[in-house]
């Protein structure tokens, strides 16, 4: 008879009450595996924790306007320009699992690689190039870019909002008292709570700042009614992780076509993204 293997979480094996981390607003992460949820950068300034609505927030949109300018000064899009360099180099963010969200199954991250980053500064491009300089614009354009879903914005965004997240996990440690390790991490030296079962950095997320990971949703038609905010409206469910979820290439490509098409379509989207 075969055994199953006990799935541990923050609560369970570190003997925490789950009340005590639901009065804290921590998510009860599994700790060898993904937790399918996703940190959506929407939700930082609803935050009720000050790492989050103040120092992670402003960090969020202070790094998506540094490359909206950087692609507004770009004269060609590749690596011959060097404001387009530099924009890349911001837009390069590396795989970052210690977090315990997403859908891979080992807790490992799920970075922008090469041609992805590429390919989503084009588009970036494009869409900078219509006058539109909203930090919002990269989550719209997770809708239609090939390679974009919901783990990889949160990933995105974990790169971003590193330094805040630590901070929070500092700070909530104080009570939690899960033992810690020092760890770098791009060149610097942090100290967190370590999780044994990987023997990696645990970042402890705020459960304010994460939505469920969308599964699969119908984006049947939606493409179509772009313009018609109502209707789009009432196909899109509540949550905001299935605008997220995958759509099919030729669906995909017609979204990029008709968002890109005019300045006054893309701007619905972001409308539409926010009110979700």
């Amino acid at each position: 008879m075969s055994t199953v293997k006990k799935i541990d979480t923050i609560s369970s094996y570190f003997k925490i009450p789950p009340s005590i981390l639901d009065q804290l607003d921590v998510v009860d992460v599994l700790l060898e595996s993904d937790t399918l949820l996703f940190i959506d950068p929407m939700l930082l300034p609803e935050s009720k924790h000050s790492e989050m609505k103040d120092d992670a927030d402003q960090k969020y949109i202070d790094t998506f306007t540094k490359i909206i300018k950087l692609l507004s000064a770009c004269k060609i899009d590749n690596d011959s320009d060097i404001a387009w360099r530099t924009a890349k180099k911001l837009f390069s963010f590396s795989e970052i699992g210690w977090t315990c969200l997403g859908y891979g199954s080992s807790a490992k991250g799920s970075g922008f690689g090469p041609q992805l980053v590429n390919n989503t500064m084009k588009t970036a491009h494009q869409i900078v190039s219509m006058d539109i300089d909203d930090p919002d614009l990269f989550m719209v354009m997770s809708l239609f870019e090939e390679g974009i879903g919901a783990d990889r914005i949160s990933d995105m965004t974990t790169n971003i909002i590193f330094d805040a997240l630590v901070k929070f996990s500092e700070r909530v440690n104080i009570t939690l008292k899960i033992p810690t390790k020092e760890f770098t991490f791009k060149g610097n030296k942090y100290n967190a709570p370590h999780n044994p079962l990987t023997n990696k950095p645990l970042i402890l997320v705020p459960k304010d700042i994460v939505r469920d990971l969308p599964i699969s949703t119908d984006w049947s038609g939606a493409v179509h009614t772009m313009k018609e905010n109502t209707d789009l409206r009432d196909r899109i469910n509540t949550n905001i992780g299935n605008l997220l979820a995958s759509m099919t290439k030729k669906q995909k490509d017609e979204a990029k076509r008709r968002a890109l098409e005019k300045k006054e379509y893309f701007e619905d989207l972001l409308t539409l993204i926010k009110e979700v």
